[in-house]
């Protein structure tokens, strides 16, 4: 059962294990799931795929309240035991005796974490791990919820990450709203990487692929785990039979390949990546990613688009008076375009291609 504490007049939420959770987050194709595959092939870690409980949570406040509205949430779990991702988790309902407590806006997240304890229990490892890359915008709850839970935030270029997205069926119908996808959850991370830079790592998809031994380390220092080489051989697991229902996922079921980190130049329309990077252009040069036409414009335009980002982000955490989910969510985006509007660093070594 999970345990309550009271602190600064806040219920905060835990649940009880030998060690707390780690969570992958960042935007969907990025490699999330490839990181996940890696830490289930370590004996000591079990995984909760996709529960995207916080995600559904603010959809569903979105949807039912406004700043004219109370919340309810009462309301927010009978939601997600509908939907695809909590049957997949394979737990009978009945089983989450929290459920019938009656949620506030203190408890509300207490079945989710009854949840995952669950499945840590079932699996019998001592180190849970969750993956849902939308749980990039909501870090603020988690680290509530968890106080001694870490993050690690995957970034991947968004010329690779905008075709996979198209092509897997869901989610984004177009390269365009796929790239405001990337933009916003990317922002997101780094706003929040900002505020918690002990206890979210970010790392991005071009490393683990081409040095998957020395940047499995470095996770496993950041997360206190030993590691193990068998986190290498992550494709030799038994066939996930969620993952194989997925044929987007098929990647994860075979061993790293250099040709994915520059696939997108064979598959996206060169007016793809015009579009991109006239909008990204200074999110990608502070993640360190290289223009394929480094044109004045680009840089121009993005610079101005990136403002007006954070102008619209900022004013739409404002507004989300009552969902506490958006509020975070829009702020941290704002945070993250202001880092990087202002900050004169970047996040990661810019990447070599001629290296790989």
């Amino acid at each position: 059962m999970p345990k309550r504490r009271q602190k600064n007049g806040a219920i905060q939420i835990a649940m009880s294990a030998p060690r707390p959770p780690f969570f992958i987050v960042g935007s969907p194709r990025s490699g999330t799931t490839l990181l996940q595959k890696m830490f289930e092939a370590h004996p000591d870690v079990c995984f909760v795929h996709e529960s995207q409980f916080l995600h559904m949570c603010d959809l569903y406040l979105q949807e039912t309240s406004s700043i004219f509205s109370s919340v309810s949430w009462n309301k927010i779990w009978p939601h997600y035991l509908k939907s695809h991702h909590f049957l997949q988790q394979g737990i009978p309902p009945d089983q989450i005796t929290t459920y019938t407590e009656g949620a506030n806006e203190n408890n509300w997240p207490l079945p989710w974490i009854e949840m995952l304890g669950l499945q840590q229990k079932r699996a019998g490892r001592p180190v849970l791990g969750e993956k849902t890359p939308h749980h990039v915008l909501y870090l603020e709850t988690i680290f509530r919820l968890f106080p001694d839970s870490r993050a690690l935030f995957l970034v991947r270029d968004p010329r690779a990450v905008v075709p996979s997205m198209v092509k897997a069926g869901f989610g984004p119908s177009s390269a365009k709203k796929a790239m405001v996808q990337w933009a916003t959850l990317t922002a997101c991370g780094i706003g929040y990487h900002r505020r918690y830079p002990d206890r979210i790592l970010p790392i991005n998809y071009e490393s683990l692929v081409r040095d998957a031994p020395g940047t499995l380390q470095r996770l496993c220092d950041f997360l206190e785990l030993p590691y193990h080489e068998g986190m290498l051989k992550y494709h030799e697991l038994p066939e996930d039979k969620t993952l194989a229902a997925e044929d987007w996922k098929k990647g994860v079921r075979q061993p790293v390949y250099l040709s994915s980190l520059e696939h997108w130049k064979n598959i996206l329309p060169h007016s793809d990546i015009h579009m991109i990077e006239n909008h990204c252009a200074v999110l990608m040069d502070f993640l360190g990613y290289r223009l394929e036409y480094p044109e004045i414009f680009p840089k121009l335009f993005s610079r101005a688009w990136t403002i007006a980002m954070f102008a619209w982000k900022a004013a739409r955490a404002a507004l989300a008076v009552r969902n506490i989910l958006s509020r975070q969510s829009y702020g941290n985006q704002a945070l993250g375009l202001f880092e990087v509007l202002s900050s004169g660093r970047k996040l990661f070594t810019p990447f070599d291609p001629s290296a790989s």
